[in-house]
């Protein structure tokens, strides 16, 4: 929905005050948070999944690196060509309950209980 407000927003602007707009549409973003906030987001289902908030569902998600999201944000406002366009990122897919999986693997033994099933 924002995006498409996004679009609409850019269109209903009188000739003279339309500027050019990129979309960058993430996947489930993983990787490490640059502050602890966590609000509706990617990683708020993974610090739900992680606490057993949200349950480990038969559903399988796209995943793309915070690192790549950032590049795409970079290119997008340094790459005339990007003008005008949407960009969809996501890289491996894996089921939640894999993601769910390793993050027990990396962070039981560190003395969490990461829920699984």
């Amino acid at each position: 929905m924002a995006e498409k407000a996004a679009w609409n927003f850019v269109k209903e602007l009188p000739d003279e005050s339309k500027f050019e707009i990129v979309t960058i549409c993430p996947s489930l973003v993983v990787g490490k948070p640059l502050h602890t906030h966590v609000g509706f987001s990617s990683a708020e289902i993974i610090m739900k999944v992680f606490t057993g908030e949200f349950p480990v569902m038969n559903v399988k998600l796209g995943l793309v690196r915070v690192e790549d999201v950032s590049l795409a944000h970079l290119r997008a406002v340094t790459t005339p060509e990007a003008a005008g366009k949407r960009f969809i990122l996501s890289g491996e897919s894996m089921w939640l309950r894999e993601v769910a999986q390793k993050m027990a693997d990396e962070f039981n033994v560190q003395g969490y209980r990461v829920k699984t099933g």
